[in-house]
């Protein structure tokens, strides 16, 4: 999960250690320039946590079925 100015899903869940890096591949960071531009400067780490549970619970209701 990538939550600096925006939640986004860069993997899904997985055990495949060449998905994990591919994805970080694509990960990008707001310069500090730009984080101090933005009003609050906080991160969304709370809504991304409950992001992630959300995908992971959809997951294992999905096996159940």
């Amino acid at each position: 999960m990538q939550f600096d100015s925006a939640v986004q899903m860069c993997q899904a869940l997985t055990s495949s250690v060449g998905k994990l890096e591919d994805a970080l591949a694509y990960v990008d960071t707001e310069t500090r320039r730009q984080l101090r531009m933005r009003q609050g400067g906080g991160t969304l780490l709370y809504d991304a946590v409950a992001r992630a549970c959300d995908e992971v619970m959809k997951m294992q209701r999905a096996e159940k079925l």
